[in-house]
């Protein structure tokens, strides 16, 4: 108390501590050098995007060290309804061969079920906007230090195009970092269907408080990693198949090998979200959130992030980071994550990610049928690009065809199968599968027609290469 009251003028209150609050260190100079690596249009046009065909890999950013990627930012535009799990983004630091981060590009920048609502946190945000398509600029901040190199790799492993990815990567060169400068790394994880623990199964996705579970054994695993470091977050996805309340589920996080009970015990699926109870609308804020919840009775898709910011779980030999999946693990629903951390050592995630056809979501039947048509329609519109759009080739992207100047029956039709294709995308995403089948429909009836046409204009150009000779 005596030194609170001290006077201002006295030496106490004089120490050199400015910088050491929160955004004070924008007003510190320091010696670093701000760089941005892009995909700006290197002929001085407005074609700021990168083309990827499909099993395509494309470096992002090579960049010499020392130095801290401070920002990267992104947004995808393709007619694959699956993209953002089937393009994967991986980050490999210091030369070293496996990657730190390996990643479906949607669940990273925390949308794990491809769409999302606009949410912003202190370090992801994601702005979904519906114009002439519906679109997500995504953004994440986590400070990414290296010594040697950073290395980042988009893959495209969709077996469709990637018709235009814009990104930045935000980064700062600096002096040698020292031995306590931490290496990032984010691992993704996949359950579809978690199921339910045998002595939960008379109560198999119910609402319960009578069952007894005294073990982590069945909880889903969102982070298992070896080593020394700190856990910073993660994003969680729940698709909830069964309906009703899902979110019972206590976190069990298991630090340096301990058995029961765990090092840090929850108390429900809400409260690490910063939830009331049994939310249903979404919110956000700097650290937690639920910022996706599709229905307001929990079916469906649901996503939640927490970040340790102010409190990183650290683990000197291994960390372990599980939940229940509902009270005693007796619910039965689609879970995927993605943990966010920070290690002594590149390369240290455990575990590769399964191919593309294990990421995709879970699909209802009424679902079913109307994604494999829509994917039927893309092969033939792609098959048929060649020939119907002669003068970009094999490199068609749909920005390139959007600004088509002519006004030929062709490119109003090529047009009009675009936008009946970004209508079932928007609506698929919203659920609306009335109004996604209306859009299938007409995308099929302008394919039609715009086959029929190039049939005629082949034609027309056969009889006139006959009537030269």
């Amino acid at each position: 108390m005596k030194d609170l009251l001290t006077p201002l003028t006295s030496p106490f209150a004089l120490k050199p501590d400015f910088g050491r609050l929160f955004l004070e260190e924008l007003a510190i100079l320091k010696q670093r050098r701000s760089e941005r690596v892009s995909s700006w249009d290197r002929r001085g046009k407005n074609s700021d995007w990168i083309f990827l065909r499909p099993g395509e890999t494309q470096v992002l950013a090579e960049i010499p060290g020392p130095g801290c990627i401070k920002r990267i930012y992104a947004l995808m535009l393709s007619l694959d309804p699956f993209i953002y799990r089937r393009v994967v983004i991986r980050c490999y630091w210091e030369g070293c061969r496996t990657p730190s981060v390996e990643v479906p590009v949607g669940d990273f920048f925390g949308m794990p079920h491809g769409d999302t609502d606009s949410f912003s946190s202190l370090l992801l945000s994601v702005i979904r906007t519906e114009s002439c398509i519906t679109t997500h600029g995504m953004t994440a901040y986590f400070p990414m230090p290296f010594s040697e190199s950073a290395r980042l790799e988009l893959t495209n492993e969709s077996e469709f195009p990637i018709e235009s990815f814009w990104y930045h990567v935000d980064y700062h060169r600096c002096g040698p970092l020292g031995d306590e400068v931490l290496r990032f790394h984010a691992r993704w994880n996949r359950e579809c269907p978690t199921r339910a623990d045998s002595g939960s199964v008379d109560v198999r996705n119910e609402w319960t408080s009578e069952v007894s579970h005294l073990s982590g054994t069945g909880n889903y695993v969102i982070m298992d990693a070896k080593g020394r470091g700190q856990m910073v977050g993660f994003v969680l996805g729940v698709d909830n198949l069964a309906g009703g309340w899902w979110g019972e589920g206590d976190d069990m996080v298991f630090v340096d090998g301990a058995q029961w009970p765990p090092t840090l015990h929850g108390t429900g699926t809400e409260e690490i979200f910063g939830g009331g109870a049994s939310p249903n609308a979404p919110f956000a804020t700097p650290y937690c959130g639920f910022p996706f919840i599709r229905r307001r009775d929990w079916s469906r898709q649901n996503t939640m992030y927490r970040f340790f910011v102010t409190d990183p779980i650290r683990f000197d030999r291994s960390l372990r980071y599980t939940i229940e999946h509902g009270h005693a693990n007796n619910c039965e629903n689609d879970y995927s994550s993605v943990a966010y951390w920070y290690q002594t050592t590149p390369g240290s995630s455990r575990g590769s990610l399964p191919p593309a056809s294990r990421r995709l979501p879970w699909l209802s039947e009424p679902e079913r049928p109307i994604l494999n048509r829509a994917l039927q329609l893309l092969r033939g519109l792609y098959s048929a690009l060649p020939t119907l759009v002669p003068q970009v080739g094999e490199s068609f992207t749909l920005s390139q065809l959007l600004n088509l100047r002519e006004l030929s029956v062709e490119a109003v039709l090529r047009n009009r199968i675009l936008g009946a294709f970004c209508a079932f995308r928007s609506a698929v995403s919203k659920g609306e599968l009335e109004t996604a089948e209306r859009a299938l429909d007409t995308a099929e009836g302008h394919l039609r027609e715009l086959l029929g046409t190039g049939k005629k204009r082949t034609k027309r150009g056969k009889a006139g290469s006959k009537k030269e000779r």
